[in-house]
Parts: C-alpha cells; structure tokens; sequence
C-alpha cells in the first residue's frame, strides 16, 4: 500500500521539474549561463512543464482554416527584419572577434584556454560564413 502511494506522489512530480541554471558575466561583458556552479554566478531556477491535454485538444478542435493560418508561411516582413537583425549581429561578432588579439574558449574548470592560429582562423571563417548567411 505504501509503496503505490509512493509511486503515485513521484508521478505526480514528474510534469514539472525544475533545472538550476547559472549566470555570470565575464570581464568583457558577455554574459554566459551553465549548469555548473562557480564563483560570482547569479542562480536561477528554470521549471519545465508538459504541454497540457487542453491545449492538445484545443488545436486539434480548431477548424481547419485557423490550423492553416498556425502553419502558414511567416510573414515576409517580419522574415526580413529577423534576417536584418541577425545579419547585424553577426557582423558585429565578426567585427569584435577580428580586434580581439587573442581569442579563447572556457574550459571545463572554468579557466581560460587560449587558442591557437589554426583554431582562431577556425573561428574566424565560421564567423564570416554567418555574415554571408544571414547578409544578402
């Protein structure tokens, strides 16, 4: 009896879970979240919840018209400024990664591990080929 009781309370628990996510902002003012904990790191709480049945039953009721307009193509406007924004800023990160003397990735520690030539140009062309994607 009371292990049923047990497992019916932990199915319970199982639509929502909550996940810690770790914020911090570096010396260049970057800001970076990860799951792991260090030193000066904001703590957040991000809870995740299973889509419920209603809204499940809701969009498989709504007629066919409006489930068409749900799935239609974006609007070309909002598609041009979303690809103006992107372009933007990844010319911007392109920019700041070029007047960056030195260029590094976090390792696992949370130290600093500067890159080599191969790995910058690496960097570098994947950089500039979303300047060229996202700019027509």
């Amino acid at each position: 009896m009371r292990s049923a009781l047990l497992c019916c309370c932990l199915l319970l628990a199982l639509p929502v879970s909550a996940n810690e996510i770790y914020r911090w902002v570096d010396d260049n003012g970057v800001v970076h979240f990860t799951d792991r904990p260090r030193e000066g790191a904001e703590r957040l709480t991000v809870r995740t919840a299973t889509p419920s049945t209603t809204a499940r039953q809701s969009t498989a009721a709504a007629p066919r018209s409006e489930q068409r307009e749900l799935m239609a193509e974006p609007d070309a406007d909002k598609t041009a400024e979303i690809r103006e924004a992107n372009c933007t800023s990844s010319r911007e990160r392109l920019a700041r990664l070029q007047r960056a003397p030195r260029l590094y990735r976090e390792g696992e520690d949370g130290a600093r591990l500067y890159l080599d030539d191969d790995e910058r140009a690496s960097v570098l062309a994947e950089a500039q080929e979303l300047v060229e994607s996202w700019c027509d």
